[in-house]
């Protein structure tokens, strides 16, 4: 091609860039179902696309880019603009092809790499997007939203350390970034450090006083720092901005909810989800409420919408399952007559207590553990019990046998309790057997971690000290059957599965079983030591036979101190505690020395155990 007909070539091009975009400002003025807001036709077309995006108008600034990519197929900038919008109305498939392709035509830009790791953490794939934001960083080190947004995918990885330094790094480029300021908090807050969390979060509204989100966040620290009324404080303000913030209307609800307002929670909740129809954790907290004022069937259709939206939500299936259930409580009978449990209670009780002690017993029921506490020598017991027929019951049985003057019941929940108001002074003992057989779905670890920030001293001594889970695999048609169903009498009754359980309390002792691996430890919590958080794992055993792994069973090892324990393991028959029992999706057949990969996590509130 000569330079003549090169000159000529470009020229064309010009020119029909020229008409398309003469074209296009035109639709934009007279297409009103389009474009809402006139542009100076003085103005490129990729100038009125990015101004669009920035008003909020994305359905007109993706129709622009993708007027500009019919003329100019390899006009990166419109491709990546148009990733970010389709990343922004939550196609974060189609994101990533799109910014994927602007990035192969022009690879030298910093902000396409951080757009592209915004899209594949939507996408949950957090080790790709920190290579994405690291990129961007190559090209560009001094680039705040990177340092930012690399501290997101870090903090929803668990990391909070990591975290809260691409953040700070960040603010040291960028001082006067208000969104890294309130994600600090953010971080601050999970790690428990709620002073921090909140002077985070101001140091945002300082900034920029209408940052909704920055109140929300601040909200979520004063909540979980236990000062409700502000926290309620924090989410109006957001929401007084930013009328249609669903997320703020759920967590005003949360917050009210811990108030004791529920009526008040449950339009909080019905808000949030008019705003935003696809919001299952909504539904869920919904559901809590519902099921807390007694409203069963109301609340399981609330958890059915949270798990047709997010089939993963282990709470929605978790309290639907219960629900479904109707579990009466009548475990309690056995628990009072576990001789070894009592004993190896009362042995560390007798250790622990002192004439001056005052102590904490979390989950009162019959009021057992307090009035061994002060047969010990408690100078005064305080013990709390959600079910108010028990707390009734407590209180009665305490009085029968004499010690109505040394033990107090109160008819609520630890996590309610303040002190100066339900305790006189910070307990220096605490006692907690809030543990069913899974160890942590009676909620555990947040009764004793709440308690330890508000409740008790900081030297008290915890009882429980620690545990330990265990587990193995296990082939058992006859456990299988109590809680799945194919055919029966020649008819197909799979449907009820549906009623099912993924998880069963049996002592597996007592049906026909089959060890496929040996006991390996899962999971250790230490009550007194460092703030617990969720955990994953993958663990790889061994099989010791050839089977049909039905199900995997674990239990736990509660050490009361340094040489007292309860093992709930299926070698001790002599506990009420039974076996958790989590059965497969499908059986799985297994050979002998098969090299196995048991994912082990838990979110505080339940183990789960699956091979994939």
């Amino acid at each position: 091609m000569n330079k003549t007909e090169a000159r000529r070539q470009k020229k064309r091009k010009k020119k029909k860039m020229q008409q398309a975009q003469k074209i296009q400002h035109e639709k934009c003025i007279n297409k009103t179902d389009m474009v809402s807001h006139t542009i100076n036709p003085n103005t490129t077309l990729l100038q009125q696309a990015i101004a669009h995006h920035q008003a909020g108008r994305l359905q007109q600034a993706e129709y622009i880019c993708r007027e500009i990519i019919k003329v100019e197929p390899e006009n990166a900038n419109a491709c990546h603009l148009l990733g970010v919008i389709a990343h922004q109305a939550g196609r974060s498939d189609i994101a990533v092809q799109l910014i994927s392709k602007a990035i192969e035509k022009d690879p030298g830009q910093h902000f396409y790499y951080s757009s592209f790791g915004n899209a594949l953490k939507k996408q949950g794939k957090l080790d790709e997007a920190i290579k994405s934001y690291r990129m961007a960083l190559t090209i560009k080190p001094e680039f705040a939203e990177a340092h930012s947004n690399l501290g997101n995918t870090f903090r929803e990885q668990g990391n909070l350390d990591d975290a809260i330094k691409s953040y700070q790094t960040a603010l040291s480029i960028k001082p006067d970034f208000a969104g890294a300021h309130s994600n600090l908090g953010n971080a601050f807050r999970e790690q428990g450090k709620f002073r921090d969390a909140i002077k985070s979060c101001r140091m945002a509204l300082s900034i920029k006083p209408d940052f909704a989100e920055a109140h929300n966040n601040l909200g979520e620290a004063l909540r979980e720092q236990g000062n409700l009324d502000d926290a309620v404080k924090s989410y109006r303000m957001a929401l007084n901005i930013k009328p249609d913030f669903a997320g703020a209307h759920s967590n005003l609800g949360n917050a009210l909810k811990e108030q004791g307002k529920l009526d008040d929670a449950v339009a909080s909740y019905q808000r949030a989800i008019a705003i935003y129809h696809d919001f299952p954790d909504a539904y869920y907290n919904l559901g809590t409420v519902l099921q807390d004022q007694g409203k069963f069937e109301a609340a399981i259709e609330e958890y059915r919408k949270a798990l047709r939206l997010n089939p993963d939500h282990e709470k929605a299936r978790y309290n639907m399952r219960f629900l479904f259930s109707r579990l009466v409580p009548s475990w309690h009978f056995s628990m009072m007559n576990d001789s070894k449990r009592n004993e190896a209670y009362d042995r560390v009780i007798r250790k622990i207590v002192r004439e001056d002690s005052l102590v904490l017993d979390i989950g009162t029921g019959s009021g057992l553990l307090s009035l061994m506490a002060v047969r010990a020598g408690a100078k005064q017991v305080i013990t709390c019990e959600a079910v108010p027929l028990i707390a009734e019951k407590a209180k009665e049985i305490i009085r029968l046998n004499g010690f109505e003057k040394a033990i107090t019941v109160l008819n609520k929940k630890s996590t309610s309790m303040k002190v100066g108001k339900d305790m006189p002074d910070r307990a220096n003992i605490l006692i907690a057997e809030i543990f069913d057989a899974g160890l942590l779905g009676e909620g555990a670890i947040q009764a004793i971690q709440h308690a330890r920030t508000h409740l008790l001293t900081y030297d008290a001594r915890i009882l429980p000290k620690e545990a330990k889970v265990f587990a193995f695999l296990i082939e058992s048609q006859e456990l299988f059957e109590e809680s799945h169903v194919e055919m029966a009498s020649g008819f197909d009754l799979s449907l009820f599965n549906e009623f099912g359980f993924h998880r069963i309390q049996k002592p597996i002792q007592s049906f026909s079983y089959r060890s496929i691996s040996d006991v390996f430890e899962v999971f250790s919590f230490d009550f007194a030591g460092e703030l617990i958080r969720n955990e994953q794992m993958k663990i790889e055993i061994n099989a010791c036979t050839d089977g049909t792994c039905h199900a995997i069973v674990f239990w736990f090892r509660l050490h009361l101190d340094d040489e007292i324990f309860i093992d709930t393991g299926p070698q001790n028959e002599d506990t009420h505690w039974m076996q958790m029992v989590q059965f497969l999706k499908q059986p799985v057949k297994i050979k002998k020395n098969e090299l196995i990969t048991v994912f082990a996590k838990h979110n505080r509130n339940q183990i789960s155990l699956e091979i994939k």
